[in-house]
């Protein structure tokens, strides 16, 4: 389940800890950590936050379904492969 943004100041964040706990968890070892900023909203340091943009690529990253592409081999009829003989 995608988390819900936060806004302060123009910028659309996530905050890593107010994600649920599996995703809290996985983001933390799979998310490179020059993704995670700071910010200073209302004289409180956020350290734990990710732009918006970042936490939906990574979620989209993890929760890909694989593209199954089913097709069919094209058959071909009415050809005779046998050797000719002299």
């Amino acid at each position: 389940m995608l988390a819900k943004s936060e806004f302060y100041k123009g910028i659309e964040f996530i905050r890593i800890s107010t994600l649920p706990a599996n995703q809290k968890e996985i983001i933390l070892v799979s998310l490179s950590p020059d993704k995670v900023i700071k910010i200073l909203k209302d004289d409180v340091l956020l350290s734990d936050c990710v732009l918006y943009s970042d936490y939906l690529a990574w979620f989209n990253a993890r929760h890909q379904v694989p593209l199954v592409i089913n097709r069919k081999q094209p058959q071909v009829t009415g050809l005779d492969i046998s050797m000719a003989k002299n």
